[in-house]
């Protein structure tokens, strides 16, 4: 980091800042430990005998066991699922993944020697676990051999950019990562890749940022499903992950829009503050009441030209990546907005809105608030 951007970051945030999101986007070798091989019994000899009639069951009973076995069993197993079927190859890799990510699955150990039946298994399948694993461990040349076929999948599109974003033979296409990652992670890719961004899309992107999750966040029923919401310290700029997307920017030269969304953000927060005093002198309204009625305030402020989007017709959850961080594409259904605007605008917009509302992660969140207002 430049001393400039640091000396500005420094006076925007007085110094509380650690660009955490920016360092979980970075593409990170993952560490290896080596382990010893050790052989499974008869559920192994069943599944690999075609002729057994009990491959389906062997496979089954594998996978159950595959996640509470020592590594070094959890070693064949791995090995002999990757040669079976799409559902088994990318069972395993689901857990191979986990080993990074570490979610839903206890992971397994990854090893070199699953490089080879890593490769044979997605030419085969071109499933989207194996399609990360394919990213994550592969060559950066056998990655770019595969570009293609990897980016026809969303789910791991913007892993992909991510690992090619210095590769000049790799095109990204910024209509589809947009659609498919929150504000961070395209202005990640767009300052790592040297696209770059206008003054215009970056004013936008800022100001959507605040007003998509002010937007969930006044409302009621959402306000009770997501009270965790970092919104009110009384500082819009420490919203989480705001410190990356400012830091974004200032590397891509847009110094003139950060400085007119802080000075903005400064009168806010100090309407913010004098509105919260008001609460505490009157003691009036509820904590919930009170926080909604913030939220409104914000809105209420916004910049005339770009308060359209706040108000979605769809629902605001489909805006969200996760909790606080909203995608980067432009809400589609805007018809009239003053920016972006072609004559096939419309069509590529809806075109990623389904891709997006297919994304696992948006659906999780869905999931997570609840599918119907109660």
């Amino acid at each position: 980091m430049n001393q400039k951007t640091e000396n500005t970051l420094n006076e925007i945030f007085q110094g509380e800042w650690n660009l955490h999101a920016y360092k979980q986007l970075q593409y990170k070798n993952t560490f290896i430990e080596s382990q010893e091989e050790e052989t499974i019994p008869s559920l192994m000899d069943w599944y690999q005998n075609k002729r057994s009639g009990k491959v389906s069951y062997a496979g089954m009973r594998l996978k159950k066991m595959l996640p509470f076995l020592p590594s070094k069993e959890q070693y064949e197993i791995t090995l002999l699922l990757l040669q079976g079927s799409k559902t088994d190859a990318e069972y395993v890799a689901q857990y191979l993944n986990a080993f990074r990510y570490n979610k839903t699955h206890k992971p397994i150990t990854w090893r070199d020697e699953y490089i080879p039946l890593v490769k044979q298994a997605w030419e085969r399948h071109h499933g989207p676990s194996l399609a990360q694993l394919v990213i994550q461990y592969m060559t950066i040349d056998y990655v770019r051999t595969q570009a293609e076929a990897l980016s026809e999948i969303s789910k791991v599109y913007f892993e992909l950019c991510r690992r090619l974003v210095h590769d000049r033979t790799f095109k990204i296409d910024t209509h589809k990562l947009k659609a498919l990652v929150d504000i961070n992670a395209y202005l990640f890719i767009l300052s790592e890749s040297k696209l770059g961004i206008t003054s215009q899309e970056a004013r936008r992107l800022l100001y959507q940022w605040i007003a998509i999750t002010a937007s969930l966040y006044s409302d009621p029923y959402y306000y009770r499903s997501v009270v965790n919401l970092p919104f009110f310290h009384l500082s819009l700029r420490k919203l989480q992950g705001l410190d990356t997307a400012i830091y974004l920017l200032l590397e891509m030269e847009q110094e003139d829009v950060v400085k007119q969304f802080v000075a903005w953000s400064r009168l806010v927060d100090n309407k913010l503050c004098d509105k919260k005093q008001e609460f505490r002198r009157n003691c009036i309204g509820s904590n919930t009441e009170n926080h909604i009625q913030l939220a409104n305030l914000i809105i209420e402020n916004l910049p005339e030209d770009l308060i359209y989007i706040a108000h979605p017709q769809e629902d605001y959850r489909n805006y969200i990546h996760h909790i606080a961080h909203p995608f980067a594409e432009i809400p589609p259904y805007i018809l009239d907005a003053p920016e972006e605007r072609s004559e096939n605008k419309t069509s590529e917009s809806l075109e990623a809105t389904t891709t997006r509302l297919n994304n696992p992660l948006a659906q999780k969140l869905m999931e997570e608030l609840g599918d119907t207002k109660g």
